[in-house]
């Protein structure tokens, strides 16, 4: 079974992602901030990451400068996800 996780610090925005993607067949592990992600990511190798990019602690541009820098997780695709209004 692939795993995904998932980092989005609104609550509803992770349920419902955690949801539809556990219907589709995934194990899905979920983080609610940026500091969570790179707890989670020192015991959890996922298969893909979905990130959003504004978050409280450390933002996910953060997050994803640490995936990239660790020789382990560098090779994860990362779909980046805002609900900014640009």
């Amino acid at each position: 079974m692939k795993k995904i996780l998932l980092v989005d610090d609104d609550a509803l925005v992770l349920e419902l992602y955690r949801k539809k993607l556990a219907q589709g067949g995934f194990e899905v592990h979920t983080a609610g901030d940026g500091v969570a992600a790179i707890k989670k990511l020192s015991t959890l190798t996922p298969d893909f990451i979905v990130l959003d990019l504004m978050m409280p602690k450390l933002s996910g541009a953060d997050v994803l400068k640490f995936i990239r820098a660790k020789p382990a997780l560098a090779k994860i695709p990362v779909a980046v996800l805002t609900n900014a209004f640009m």
